[in-house]
């Protein structure tokens, strides 16, 4: 469980700086070669990194007193993070962890990986508020059939670029959809939609986020007796790429379910 370990993180932290210095093998390295080193221990992913005590950067924390140092003062190993924001009482207990950890980034900007309810929308708003500017990628990814707006708005994150927002389920709700999209800050360069159940065309027009966009991905999904009347066409792909003055790739895919 997330909450378990990251009371392992505060109480490993803890006994850490009660310890004496522990050896390591590359405690006679210079500062800028564990750098490296660090940085390539940090998985390569363009999602966020779930805090575990077994991998980087949190593992190199805890070897000895020298690596904790360095690796807390690299900003570039704290930049993604991924969240589990479903129920406000589980993101009560991890709430300083995870502020912890994006205070590490020091102003660099944020890549965050979001699992979300509209139950612990208050409490995510208040973890994010202090580093809203940063963000400048976000994934949000909810197993409800329901909106993220008004509970996750948007147009706080002045500095957001890309923007993913996954359905596990379904999104069904295509008015609210709209309402959320509406208020995408003017920053915005990538939209990825998945998991739509309808048409997103005759409503996307109307929102006004299309000019600055470069890069636009909808996946949606088809009942299997509706596949042939609910396929894209030639003329909804260039009516979508129409809505984007300086837009250079679309991708429509409809799914069968």
């Amino acid at each position: 469980m997330p909450h378990k370990v990251m009371d392992e993180i505060k109480i490993g932290d803890q006994q850490l700086l009660e310890q004496q210095d522990g050896a390591s093998a590359g405690s006679d390295l210079p500062v800028e070669v564990l750098c490296q080193i660090f940085d390539h221990c940090v998985p390569k992913t363009d999602e966020g990194l779930p805090p575990d005590l077994k991998r980087a950067p949190i593992l190199l924390t805890r070897i000895c007193r020298q690596w904790r140092e360095v690796v807390v003062d690299m900003p570039s190993l704290w930049c993604r993070l991924y969240l589990q924001a479903e129920c406000p009482e589980q993101l009560h207990r991890v709430a300083f962890s995870y502020r912890s950890w994006l205070k590490r980034s020091f102003g660099r900007p944020l890549s965050l990986t979001i699992h979300w309810s509209p139950k612990g929308a208050v409490k995510l708003q208040n973890l994010l508020q202090p580093f809203t500017i940063q963000i400048s990628s976000l994934m949000v990814i909810s197993l409800v059939e329901e909106s993220f707006a008004p509970a996750l708005s948007f147009e706080d994150f002045p500095s957001l670029q890309d923007l993913t927002l996954s359905w596990l389920g379904s999104c069904a709700n295509e008015t609210a959809l709209a309402q959320s999209l509406s208020r995408l800050p003017s920053t915005l360069r990538s939209l990825k939609l998945r998991g739509l159940l309808f048409q997103p065309l005759k409503w996307l027009s109307t929102c006004n986020v299309w000019a600055q966009l470069t890069h636009v991905e909808i996946i949606r999904y088809t009942w299997i007796s509706e596949v042939h009347t609910c396929e894209l066409g030639s003329e909804s792909r260039i009516q979508i790429s129409d809505l984007c003055r300086s837009f250079f790739g679309a991708k429509i895919t409809d799914c069968v379910t």
